[in-house]
C-alpha cells in the first residue's frame, strides 16, 4: 500500500489527507504565500503574488511560470500531476491578466481534477473563481 502524503493546515482539519481538500489547501497556500516568507526554504515557496510580480503584465510569462510552479507543487503530495495554464485575457481590458488553471492528479490510483480562473489588475490578484465541469 502506497503511503499517502499530508498537508499541514493551520486549522482544525490539522494534517490533510483527503485529495480534494488537500488539493484546495495547495491552491490556497500557493494564492496567499509569499515567496521570501521564510530564510529556511528561500526560493522554494510557491507563490502567485511573486510570478505576478516577476512576470510584469507579460501574460505568456505569467503562464509557463504558473505552470511550472504548480507541477512542481502538486507533485509533491500527488502522482501523475498534469498543469494546462490558460491566458484568457481579453482585449477589452489588456490590463486585467486572466488565468484559467486546470490540475489533474491521481492518489492512490483514483483520478481527480479541479480548475480556478484567476483575475489580477496591475499585479494584484483581484478574483479567484472555482472551476467545476468545464464551466
Amino acid at each position: 500500500m502506497k503511503t499517502t502524503k499530508v498537508v499541514p493546515s493551520l486549522s482544525t482539519d490539522g494534517w490533510v489527507d483527503d485529495p480534494i481538500k488537500k488539493a484546495d489547501y495547495i491552491f490556497s497556500h500557493f494564492f496567499l504565500s509569499d515567496f521570501s516568507q521564510t530564510y529556511n526554504y528561500l526560493g522554494s515557496v510557491s507563490s502567485l503574488a511573486y510570478i505576478i510580480q516577476e512576470s510584469q503584465g507579460n501574460a505568456a510569462d505569467a503562464v509557463g511560470k504558473t505552470r511550472d510552479t504548480l507541477e512542481g507543487y502538486f507533485s509533491r503530495y500527488f502522482d501523475d500531476v498534469v498543469v494546462e495554464v490558460r491566458d484568457e485575457t481579453t482585449a477589452s481590458n489588456p490590463s486585467d491578466i486572466v488565468l484559467s488553471i486546470y490540475v489533474s492528479f491521481s492518489q492512490n490510483g483514483t483520478p481527480y481534477s479541479l480548475g480556478k480562473n484567476i483575475t489580477t489588475t496591475n499585479s494584484i490578484i483581484k478574483k479567484v473563481i472555482d472551476i467545476s465541469n468545464g464551466a
